[in-house]
């Protein structure tokens, strides 16, 4: 080929990949040009650009990396293998954590429960989700608020229930819901 058309064939690709990201909802300021379709895409597709690292390097990358603006890059427009060690690294800045805990992967949101780096307000949301694994972890984290221990002092699920009991210094008002617990072994 002619430098030209060389030119012309490469201006060709930047602009399909632009146009296949935006319609993808993935900005063009994409650093990865991952081209999938946002934080809740469950497959494990391959980048459209062959240039750009795969997602073994991206799991990688999420779990090793100490940078918090990379690892914001990482978790939005990955695969949830990518976003769950994005969620398990003591890095990811809270506001991360709290974007990741709304994930449609139910694994994904487990590890934002049980990272010691979740603030008090996302694991409050965290010890009401529906699945019976989040709260379990909700339960297991030591930075878990008053009020979500009051909530899973409560929860239909004995286990859980007992997991807050044998909690070390526990506040005075999760006590009093324990003590009242129709089960011998939480009471």
């Amino acid at each position: 080929k002619t430098d030209d058309e060389k030119a012309k064939s490469d201006l060709n690709k930047s602009d399909s990949v632009t146009t296949s990201n935006a319609k993808n909802g993935v900005p063009s300021s994409d650093p990865f040009g991952s081209g999938v379709n946002g934080p809740n895409n469950t497959n494990n597709t391959t980048p459209t650009n062959p240039n750009q690292p795969s997602v073994e390097d991206r799991i990688n990358r999420a779990r090793w990396s100490s940078n918090p603006e990379e690892l914001s890059n990482l978790y939005k427009y990955e695969s949830y293998r990518v976003r769950e060690q994005v969620a398990v690294n003591s890095y990811t800045r809270s506001l991360d954590l709290d974007y990741l805990s709304n994930d449609q992967v139910e694994s994904v949101r487990a590890i934002v429960a049980r990272n010691s780096h979740t603030d008090d307000n996302t694991l409050d949301r965290l010890s009401m989700d529906r699945s019976y694994d989040i709260r379990f972890q909700v339960a297991h984290n030591p930075r878990t608020s008053e009020r979500a221990l009051n909530n899973l002092a409560q929860d239909i699920e004995p286990r859980i229930r007992q997991v807050v009991a044998e909690r070390p210094n526990l506040p005075e008002r999760t006590l009093r819901i324990l003590v009242q617990d129709n089960s011998s072994e939480i009471r």
